[in-house]
């Protein structure tokens, strides 16, 4: 049943080493959960071959995502998988466990990060409009600044080993305060260029509000894909919150600009260069190297 994966032998673990804990959350393609391989804690990413109309496609995906861990195998900024095992009708991929307590998204949205606003707060800090409240996202500048720059680098290392992540979004990205580690996860989406500049995939990729049109809509995959992906996150971390209740691309596209135009007011020079990326013609976006060496250029010291 697995011969397609034999080429990930070294990686295969013993089952009756992992303990499945603590359900995590569900994604398109697996369940997630919080478990122990030999008494160490990980992350477990399920596949069921209940969640697929064959066994043939339910191969397919967990060989996509295997050899998605096996390019990035040596990155600085991707997670790191450890093995995968499985039983009858499960594959487990077995990944490291960073000791955080929810993704990005849920930092940013983190209570103790916003405030209500009143006439009494300095118009020097930042406020966004969230609902029919205003409300200041309290988020460190330069803790923005640090994020924004790891974001940037884990793109740039990413798409150095011809990757394009596909689902780029704030659920998919993993922070550590204490150790401002940042770490991009979910590589069931990715794909290899292999040298080429664009690739056709199958349509629907991505998340509403992250993705692109020449992705979702045209099934165009390349590394100008997630260049749009980067820069709606990099809105996200400066804003904190920035989607209402739209779930088509008009709605959120709307409200991501609502958000830049506030952002503006604050950090203009960012908001130019994050335009750029938000060019609905990928042509006209740039490729990472030149977003890493202008937002970095903007805050040297």
């Amino acid at each position: 049943m697995f011969l397609k994966l034999k080429q990930f032998e070294k990686a295969l673990l013993d089952f009756e080493n992992l303990i499945i804990n603590d359900f995590i959350g569900k994604g398109s393609s697996g369940t997630v959960y919080q478990g122990e391989y030999k008494k160490q804690n990980c992350i477990i990413k399920c596949f069921s071959l209940d969640n697929y109309y064959d066994e043939e496609s339910w191969i397919e995906d967990i060989y996509t995502e295997l050899s998605n861990y096996d390019l990035i195998k040596n990155s600085k900024y991707c997670c790191k998988l450890i093995g995968y095992t499985y039983d009858d009708d499960n594959l487990y991929l077995v990944l490291k466990d960073y000791n955080v307590k929810g993704d990005l998204s849920d930092l940013l949205n983190d209570n103790k990060f916003w405030k209500r606003y009143d006439r009494f707060i300095s118009e020097n800090e930042y406020y966004y409009k969230y609902y029919n409240n205003k409300w200041l996202f309290n988020l460190d500048r330069e803790i923005k600044i640090k994020l924004t720059k790891e974001l940037i680098n884990g793109i740039y290392e990413l798409h150095s080993l011809d990757i394009v992540h596909c689902d780029l979004k704030t659920n998919n990205l993993l922070y550590n305060l204490d150790q401002n580690q940042l770490v991009l996860i979910d590589f069931g989406a990715s794909h290899y260029l292999n040298k080429k500049k664009e690739i056709e995939i199958n349509l629907n990729m991505g998340t509403v509000g992250y993705c692109c049109p020449a992705l979702n809509y045209e099934g165009i995959c390349s590394k100008k894909s997630d260049i749009y992906s980067l820069a709606v996150c990099i809105v996200e971390i400066w804003c904190g919150c920035i989607w209402e209740k739209s779930q088509s691309f008009r709605g959120t596209r709307k409200e991501l600009l609502s958000s830049l135009k506030i952002l503006s007011e604050k950090e203009y020079n960012l908001t130019i260069e994050l335009k750029k990326c938000l060019n609905l013609n990928p042509k006209k976006r740039p490729y990472i190297k030149t977003v890493h060496k202008n937002i970095n250029k903007l805050f040297t010291v």
